[in-house]
């Protein structure tokens, strides 16, 4: 290995005038940039079309591994890298139908990375979790809509732990998956991006502590959608010259402490970037040319000059290209070099352990993973020397240690090392002296620490004991309005704990007050003019990043136009009153006008103008229950309406008919009237995370056994695929038909038959 460099560095320093020489040796893989020499591809086979590639330390050897997703055959397959950066064969394991990208990540805080991928035959986001030395387990599946696209992981909920995020490319939308830092995800929310998204990046864009989220599209644009904190806002629209974008990823290209956006177009055959100005807007300069048809790009410095350069991957030319950073964010002309036969994804990781990054192509018509191999050829670019850190989490409050995740990060947010602390709470790290890094810690219930770390020459080991503070506060917020104009209004708001006492008091119309963990707390809220309402509250360790909200919309003080409603809300099988049910006021469209939590006697009360109304009650473990009231002249303050809300609990074996799920005439196909229901179905099982259920449905005596066999079938499942697609988990649901054989009522009368034309609910395990 001296000898081959030695030969480099004398080809190098003979054509040393010039800055960037492509191709000196005749070898068409081979490039000569600035300090460093990509040799010609060392190829492995990865399956049967291998789209997708991911790094990281699978087998806990300290070298980094590689994992593909092949297409054809439905694998991901690891290859194990011996530390000089040789890959063996590949253990492969059974993932979804036709996985189109592939990610890792540490799942379930164990510091192991684990792996994701998207599936389009199915349309399912799909997760392995690592056993130890590179083993992974079956995986676990949730759907991801029509052809998902891309997949990646960030904490988007500011909840601790890591969530996925993938783009459905038929449907134009984000879709997001919360995660429960045990390994296992929920589906949480979708939203519309541009038209048909190809590749989508989580990272705080405007410095504000919330993940935003970034998509590619074929429209031409990169977008950003701004987190809020309980939404995401389409803020800022890139346009890439109107041609499709299937590359993109962000870095701080011009060193100014903000993230940039370089993406690569499909068609356009060219590199854009912009500069963040920090205010979400950003500035755009004249492209430069690149390969032909690019799927993906990368970020890294490539030839150690401390600047971000950026390399494409182009499927059409079969080509790798370099364009170098001037030092002040603006990319030079492409170096090409030979890489694998229609490239797909592209990465750039130091294989071989020599401090310099390799690059990684998975090129999908010749079935292969490319790894070549970045070599410095400058005497201050030789390999640098690692530098230590080690130490022990502890507990700040009792000083006991922990047990945490440690990980350090470059300046870019790439993850250079990580490791999960022993049973004592002691952890050790070794990483490149790069000098500029930052460590992260993680461990359950406990806020994520962040904190500088800087080695220079003389200080090659850190010692560093980490003391973390367990969260003991969260916070509620929430707007008031005038519940007829539904603006803004200004109102006393009043927060007093268990014993009575005043934490809070002042005039506002939207408020946030920070309250340690507890509950029985209450909040009053009044306005001159109005009536005033109130609701109990909790506040738990959940609420410590997303925080409780309750809105308050308030009703004019107008007696003759208004009337009170109250009840108690209770179990009706035991008739034991039931504290903490949620109760809601809704109009004719099911929205929400008003809601509250009921007293721990079970009651609740609404001030409401004259009108009808629906109340709808529900509790953990508890199916809900909707009620339609009338308020008139009749009903006054002092002569409120009294509804009374009974609640069914669940339990095992119980049965549910499940009002208001309609169907297409002699159909399966459910009618969108169904789609009220069925989402309060989705909520049922997203609260009660531990029960299972059986779907089940049932038709009346018309029509042969055999046909009525099959409809009540056909749509059991359609409500279940309904379920399933909506982000409940499918092993926790089952279907079936019984047709006619268990009538509620005899098949004599239209009503009758009404009746024994249901779907069912059944609880099989809680």
């Amino acid at each position: 290995m001296i000898i081959i460099k030695l030969v480099l560095l004398a080809v190098f320093i003979a054509f040393y005038g010039y800055s960037q020489v492509e191709n000196l040796s005749g070898v068409d893989s081979t490039i000569y940039i600035s300090h460093t020499i990509f040799l010609p591809k060392y190829s492995i086979p990865s399956g049967e079309e291998p789209w997708g590639v991911a790094a990281a330390d699978f087998d806990g050897n300290g070298t980094v591994d590689l994992a593909s997703c092949s297409q054809v055959d439905s694998k991901i397959n690891i290859h194990f890298n011996d530390g000089k950066g040789n890959l063996t064969a590949a253990k492969s394991y059974r993932t979804g139908n036709f996985p189109r990208a592939i990610w890792a990540a540490d799942f379930n805080r164990d510091g192991k990375p684990d792996l994701a991928t998207v599936s389009i035959k199915d349309g399912k986001m799909n997760w392995h979790i690592n056993q130890g030395e590179g083993i992974f387990t079956s995986m676990k599946s949730i759907d991801a809509g029509i052809f998902p696209h891309w997949v990646t992981a960030g904490d988007c909920n500011r909840d601790g732990n890591i969530d996925l995020v993938s783009v459905s490319n038929s449907e134009n939308k984000v879709y997001l998956f919360t995660g429960d830092g045990n390994g296992n995800f929920n589906f949480y929310r979708s939203f519309l991006t541009g038209e048909k998204p190809r590749k989508v990046v989580v990272r705080d864009m405007n410095k504000d502590g919330r993940e935003d989220i970034i998509t590619s599209c074929d429209d031409g644009y990169v977008y950003i959608h701004y987190s809020t904190g309980t939404d995401y806002v389409k803020g800022t629209a890139l346009a890439c010259g109107g041609h499709a974008v299937w590359g993109f990823e962000v870095a701080d290209i011009n060193k100014d402490g903000l993230p940039d956006v370089v993406a690569a177009t499909y068609l356009g055959n060219n590199i854009y970037w912009f500069h963040n100005n920090g205010d979400k807007t950003f500035k755009s300069f004249e492209p430069v040319l690149t390969g032909a048809m690019n799927f993906d790009i990368v970020l890294d410095d490539f030839d150690l000059d401390g600047d971000i350069d950026a390399i494409t991957a182009s499927s059409r030319d079969q080509n790798v290209n370099v364009h170098l950073n001037d030092g002040k964010g603006h990319f030079s002309s492409r170096n090409s070099f030979r890489s694998g036969n229609w490239n797909a994804r592209i990465l750039g990781y130091d294989m071989d352990g020599d401090g310099d990054k390799d690059i990684i192509t998975a090129s999908f018509k010749d079935n292969n993973l490319n790894v070549h191999r970045n070599i410095s050829i400058e005497p201050e670019h030789k390999k640098l020397k690692e530098c230590t850190i080690e130490g022990t989490i502890f507990d700040m409050r009792t000083k006991t240690s922990l047990q945490a995740v440690v990980s350090i990060v470059d300046d870019n947010g790439k993850t250079i090392a990580g490791t999960q602390t022993a049973s004592n709470g002691k952890y050790s790290l070794k990483v490149p002296c790069e000098y500029r890094y930052k460590i992260v810690v993680k461990a359950p219930n406990y806020p994520e620490y962040r904190d500088k770390l800087e080695f220079s020459k003389e200080i090659t080991k850190l010692d560093k004991d980490i003391y973390l503070d367990r969260e003991v506060e969260g916070f509620i917020f929430g707007k008031i309005r005038d519940a007829k104009t539904l603006k803004p209004l200004e109102a006393v708001i009043i927060i007093k704990d268990v014993y009575g006492k005043i934490l809070f008091q002042e005039k506002l119309s939207n408020y946030k007050k920070v309250l340690p963990f507890a509950r029985n707390y209450k909040i009053e809220v009044s306005a001159e003019g109005y009536y005033p309402q109130s609701v109990e509250f909790a506040i738990y360790e959940k609420d410590a990043k997303i925080g409780v909200e309750k809105n308050f919309d308030l009703v004019p003080n107008e007696k003759e136009k208004i009337a009170k409603v109250k009840g108690t809300v209770y179990d009706k099988d035991t008739q034991e009153k039931l504290a903490n049910a949620n109760v809601k006021v809704m109009d004719s469209k099911q929205n929400v006008l008003q809601q509250m939590n009921t007293h721990s006697d079970g009651s609740f009360e609404f001030i409401l103008p004259f009108g009808t109304y629906m109340l709808e009650a529900n509790k953990k473990l508890y199916l809900f229950n909707t009620v339609l009231i009338s308020l008139t002249e009749k009903y006054t303050q002092e002569n409120p309406f009294i509804q009374d809300i009974p609640l069914s609990k669940m339990e095992l074996d119980k049965v549910f008919v499940i009002e208001n799920i309609y169907y297409d005439y002699d159909k399966a196909t459910l009618r969108k009237e169904s789609i009220t229901v069925l989402e309060k179905l989705v909520n049922i099982m997203q609260e009660n995370p531990t029960i299972h259920i059986e779907i089940s449905g049932h038709t009346d005596s018309d029509g042969s056994d055999e046909y009525n066999l099959k409809l009540s079938d056909a749509r059991a499942k359609s409500v279940v695929d309904y379920l399933i697609k909506s982000g409940v988990d499918s092993s926790r649901l089952t279907w079936k038909g019984y047709g006619e054989s268990k009538p509620v009522a005899p098949n004599d009368t239209p009503a009758n038959k009404q009746k024994n034309r249901r779907t069912e609910m059944k609880i099989t395990k809680i």
